[in-house]
């Protein structure tokens, strides 16, 4: 099932603020490689409360497989349609140092956030992961 990121923004800086009549904008971002034909609907189901939408989508999976052929029709359908706002292609096919993971994970985590690993030791799917939801939050600013 695709369930999408929701980001809640701010139309104005907070202290400007004062009480009734303050603007929140939400934009929601869906991580999609399969599952497709559930897109549509998910995207239906938070039309009404949300302000912009984009999907995040790879060709190729972390292990090499590729999408379905109907993956890209599918969005570009949805762009067309006016649901979505915004389609992003992601790569993950980059290979992340061990320094690198290191400095895209908060100083904050403890390794139980980690699933009791270290920075280091988190797997790359993990890390592409955390991209991409932060790609979809970016682009709903």
């Amino acid at each position: 099932m695709l369930f999408p990121a929701v980001e809640c923004r701010a139309a104005a800086p907070p202290h400007v603020y004062k009480g009734e009549g303050a603007k929140v904008k939400v934009g929601a971002a869906w991580n999609v490689f399969d599952g497709e034909e559930l897109l549509e609907y998910s995207i239906r189901s938070v039309m009404e409360v949300t302000h912009y939408r984009v999907a995040i989508y790879q060709t190729t999976s972390y292990f090499g497989s590729r999408c379905s052929s109907t993956l890209l029709k599918t969005l570009k359908g949805l762009v067309e349609a006016g649901l979505l706002h915004e389609i992003h292609e992601y790569d993950a096919k980059r290979n992340i140092e061990p320094s690198e993971k290191r400095r895209m994970t908060s100083i904050k985590a403890t390794s139980m956030d980690l699933g009791g690993a270290r920075p280091e030791q988190v797997g790359y799917q993990f890390i592409h992961e955390v991209n991409k939801r932060e790609l979809g939050r970016q682009l709903c600013l």
